[in-house]
């Protein structure tokens, strides 16, 4: 049996220092699994609410819907590993593994030691043997999860066809951030006309088809202001950016700061995106 490859993007943990009330409704584009450290009010996943208590944790999967309400008046501290799955063959066994992962869970004594032992390894990443075991203990522990999950009754809600189309339009539109496509590419992309993408985009995400692209665009520019030496000029232009200027007024209506203000973070742990 080939075991396909968890390749991990993003890892961190997450504080609400921006003291955010709730975040808007978002396609989650990665598997996205956290372990909750403090309480902050709950978290809405394809219409479902979770409460999100200390000792908790959730699991998203590519397509679901998620949103969250915070309790501001309670520090939020959530560790996290956002991850792809690369494998050149399906394998069933490993597909059924992730959809017996429960979208909310409580930490029990095991869940807790094994969540340590993953972030303790990948903490020294940088070392071949230290990065292999902590694959090898995040796969354990999604096959600890999919066998809680059996029995638990927060068994995950699947996306619907609308939720999936839209989310073959997000890959699309990621897949074209150094592009400037039109909103009537996206929809005929999926086979949907322009105004009934419209409408449907703005239902589930509260978003323009165009601010979400805008949105992606920026989150990129966010990475790479952070992550390389190119200029914002560079930046601009490699997003298909008319002007330098237009990203600069975009880039500050996303992030209440110029592109330059925000690279000066990146000796600062900046996780709130």
């Amino acid at each position: 049996m080939k075991i396909p490859e968890i390749i991990i993007i993003r890892n961190g943990t997450w504080h609400n220092y921006r003291k955010q009330k709730k975040t808007p409704s978002r396609f989650v584009l990665t598997y996205e699994i956290e372990y909750h450290r403090k309480s902050y009010g709950e978290t809405t996943i394809n219409g479902v609410s979770y409460p999100i208590e200390k000792d908790t944790v959730t699991f998203n999967r590519p397509g679901d819907i998620r949103s969250s309400r915070f309790n501001i008046g309670i520090e939020a501290e959530t560790e996290f590993f956002y991850f792809i799955v690369s494998a050149d063959e399906k394998n069933s066994n490993f597909e059924y593994m992730l959809e017996n992962i429960p979208n909310h869970t409580r930490a029990d004594e095991k869940t807790k030691k094994m969540w340590e032992k993953i972030t303790s390894d990948y903490i020294n990443k940088n070392d071949p043997l230290f990065e292999m075991q902590a694959y090898l203990n995040l796969l354990s522990f999604l096959t600890f999860l999919s066998q809680k999950g059996r029995n638990d009754s927060h068994l995950p809600t699947a996306p619907s066809p609308h939720q999936l189309a839209l989310f073959e339009a997000i890959r699309y539109m990621q897949e074209h951030l150094t592009e400037n496509i039109s909103v009537n590419d996206i929809a005929a992309h999926i086979g949907y006309s322009q105004s009934h993408f419209n409408h449907l985009f703005k239902t589930y995400t509260q978003h323009t088809p165009h601010s979400y692209y805008i949105s992606l665009k920026i989150s990129e520019a966010k990475y790479m202001l952070l992550n390389t030496n190119k200029s914002i000029a560079q930046i601009s232009e490699a997003l298909a950016f008319s002007k330098t200027s237009k990203f600069s007024s975009a880039f500050k209506k996303e992030c209440h700061m110029t592109p330059g203000e925000f690279r000066k973070t990146r000796d600062v742990i900046f996780y709130n995106d």
